[in-house]
């Protein structure tokens, strides 16, 4: 099973280890049913707990600057300066909230609204 699943055992695993989620907010099981729900798979890139980006005592919802803070280095990788300097793109604008991966098919819906459809393999390269 993945890090966050779609059952009761994550909120359980959350309040066992106290983390401030549940310390001081404990979702009902109406809003837990509502929320998006996310698969991380064992070999993500993203292996960390949800409250990690999502602050709920201060901004909810991360933004460009949050995964910036982490991801500084990334500007060097591939040609994500151009997007993100250049071109003024935001991370979740090719990096979907809980999915991240910029699939063949994500690349062929998203990307081709701005330029002809290239590999998101020879992006980074």
């Amino acid at each position: 099973m993945s890090l966050l699943s779609r059952d009761e055992s994550v909120r359980k695993k959350l309040i066992a280890e106290g983390t401030i989620d549940v310390k001081y907010f404990q979702p009902s099981q109406q809003v837990i049913k509502k929320a998006t729900k996310i698969d991380v798979p064992a070999d993500a890139a993203m292996q960390f707990k949800c409250y990690e980006c999502h602050k709920p005592h201060k901004k909810v919802r991360p933004d460009y600057g949050t995964c910036m803070g982490c991801h500084s280095d990334q500007l060097n990788v591939g040609k994500h300066e151009l997007h993100i300097k250049g071109m003024n793109m935001k991370c979740v604008d090719c990096h979907k909230p809980h999915s991240w991966r910029v699939t063949e098919a994500r690349a062929k819906k998203d990307c081709v609204k701005c330029h002809g459809y290239k590999s998101p393999k020879k992006f980074i390269s």
